[in-house]
């Protein structure tokens, strides 16, 4: 089992070594192999916020001949990831941000749906919860991986005592044990609510606005893709209550239709 730790930190401190910690705890479990990878190793170009990668399609992207390819590929060949970066002023850091800006297109047409993974962040001070959303919501959820846990820690010494120390190993303990049992499933992952209602309401978007997103068009619509992002199982009752609730949005977009041409018309200036 192979597991892909992206570090998102300017520099080598408390969040790499709680990652490694990590390791440690999941590798008493089975054997995993364990590759790093720093995103400020990385040549990532800064995202121009154009939007031509989710309205038009990836390939479009003007920033060209940068490191991010290969980030995806190695994405791509690992069974799990670990998500791991500091919390600075109740966020990522800066070039954390900007592979998640670069990358926001996942957000409409997921790439790893299925694949499950662990968040961690740490910080001196606040903001740890908001830092730990955006790395679950922001970052691997939104890229369709199956979060299998979070773990955070406070690193000042007057918040890092004996009992918060226990705690922390006992977060880890738990995590690892979720995410091995994760990477050793066999056969198609269960879909989650989350990701399927995700599914049927970008495909009903994808549906009404062809013109404004020809790639989710092409995506969800020209592909055949018709249940969901992968062969998945799909619990009976959440595949029901999903498309009862994407019938009823998709209506609401249909009649939102005719407010689109002035609303157009209204930002062209």
């Amino acid at each position: 089992m192979r597991v892909l730790a992206i570090h998102g930190s300017p520099h080598n401190g408390h969040t790499l070594k709680l990652v490694q910690r990590f390791e440690s705890v999941i590798k008493k479990l089975g054997p995993v192999d364990f590759e790093y990878l720093s995103v400020k190793d990385l040549d990532i170009k800064s995202c121009r916020g154009c939007f031509s990668c989710i309205t038009r399609g990836e390939d479009l992207c003007p920033q060209k001949n940068d490191s991010l390819p290969d980030f995806l590929g190695k994405l791509d060949g690992a069974d799990g990831v670990v998500f791991a970066a500091p919390t600075y002023m109740y966020n990522v850091p800066a070039l954390m941000k900007n592979l998640m800006d670069r990358l926001s297109y996942l957000g409409h047409r997921p790439r790893y749906v299925g694949k499950p993974a662990v968040v961690m962040s740490t910080t001196c001070g606040i903001g740890l919860k908001e830092g730990l959303n955006n790395l679950a919501f922001g970052t691997a959820g939104a890229w369709g991986f199956n979060v299998a846990g979070r773990i955070g820690a406070r690193t000042h010494p007057f918040s890092f005592d004996r009992q918060s120390r226990k705690k922390l190993e006992a977060a880890l303990e738990r995590t690892a044990r979720r995410f091995h049992k994760a990477l050793s499933r066999k056969g198609p992952p269960a879909a989650d609510f989350g990701n399927l209602m995700r599914f049927r309401v970008i495909s009903q978007s994808a549906l009404h606005s062809r013109e404004f997103f020809p790639a989710d068009y092409a995506y969800y619509i020209e592909s055949g893709k018709k249940y969901y992002f992968t062969p998945s199982r799909i619990g009976f009752l959440d595949d029901i209550w999903s498309r009862i609730l994407a019938s009823i949005i998709g209506r609401s977009m249909k009649k939102s239709r005719r407010k689109v041409d002035m609303n157009m018309k209204f930002l062209d200036w």
